[in-house]
């Protein structure tokens, strides 16, 4: 790695606004702030401290069940089974989403001096990701643009991702990325490296493929049943706020390689997995991966200080209730 690609990282760093991640990263290696920090988190995590908090949300859904498709069905079943699920936005038919209109909305946010600025200079304006060039980055508040909202705030969607975690999601994180095409000699980062996230006890997580993705530009890889409820939930099993990371000689040598699914596919290729799950992905090599990516969790998730609005606020009343409940409407 060069001097000015270091050098680069390094004032990212400083740039990230995430501070409240940060404080607590920083606070839990220092004893004995790091015992107290880890037994409140343990605390908050349990069982019936996590059911306690959700109690609302989980009422809120029991109350209103939806009806759900076969498509739905298939993308929990395989969530409880493998973890992962690949579909296309052709066969998981979205009503009102325009897969033109949103690639027309993305490329002109991309027009921007400032992602652009980013793009040219090979280098994100925050921390640990510094090869993701986010459209909207970490904001205080984000207004989603509609070609957006109709995907990730859509009723089908929600209802997918409610019925799976059994209760009313929260739209935690939402953006969209542009790998930048890495150099063979830069070592693998954060999320290139197989990992669980570690903001909830469950974690839905969607990608949109807005460009094609094959083996050298990054798709996500998810080692199947290492999900919550998994067949292999307890391989190198974390509990949050940690982060945990995986050699992939160690990995490689307790799972079997058809436990590993790769998610290889065209642009409109969508994907629902378990974050918690162990996973990989955006290692982009031969060319730029462009994607829209997703997190929903519950209300006992961390890091969740972004609020999301809707570029057009009078459309408010278009969504259904569990969507207005995602973004806290």
């Amino acid at each position: 790695m060069n001097n000015n690609l270091q050098i680069r990282m390094k004032i990212a760093k400083y740039r990230d606004v995430f501070l409240r991640r940060q404080v607590r990263v920083i606070l839990m290696k220092i004893w004995p702030l790091s015992i107290l920090i880890d037994r409140y988190y343990q605390a908050k995590f349990s069982t019936k401290n996590w059911q306690k908090i959700n109690k609302h949300a989980q009422t809120l859904w029991l109350q209103n069940p939806p009806k759900l498709s076969l498509s739905q069905h298939s993308v929990i079943n395989d969530l409880r089974d493998k973890g992962v699920h690949q579909t296309s936005i052709n066969n998981f038919i979205i009503d009102n989403f325009d897969f033109e209109e949103l690639n027309k909305d993305v490329n002109n946010l991309f027009l921007s001096n400032r992602i652009q600025k980013q793009i040219k200079k090979r280098c994100s304006y925050y921390a640990g990701k510094w090869y993701v060039i986010r459209a909207f980055g970490f904001k205080q508040q984000v207004n989603i643009p509609t070609s957006l909202v109709n995907l990730l705030l859509n009723e089908k969607i929600i209802d997918t991702v409610n019925g799976y975690l059994g209760l009313c999601s929260r739209l935690v994180y939402c953006d969209i990325w542009h790998n930048i095409p890495r150099y063979d000699d830069e070592p693998m980062l954060d999320s290139e490296l197989w990992h669980r996230d570690h903001e909830d006890r469950r974690l839905f997580k969607l990608i949109l493929y807005l460009s094609d993705v094959d083996q050298s530009n990054g798709p996500l890889e998810y080692v199947c049943g290492t999900q919550p409820g998994g067949d292999r939930e307890r391989l190198y099993s974390d509990n949050p706020p940690n982060c945990s990371y995986v050699l992939e000689e160690d990995i490689r040598d307790k799972v079997s390689s058809r436990h590993f699914y790769k998610c290889i596919g065209n642009s409109g290729t969508l994907i629902f997995f378990d974050a918690r799950g162990i996973h990989r992905g955006g290692r982009a090599i031969s060319s730029a991966r462009k994607v829209v990516v997703a997190t929903y969790a519950t209300d006992a998730s961390i890091d969740n200080s972004t609020k999301y609005k809707l570029a057009e606020p009078e459309r408010i009343h278009e969504l259904s209730k569990p969507a207005k409940y995602a973004i806290r409407a």
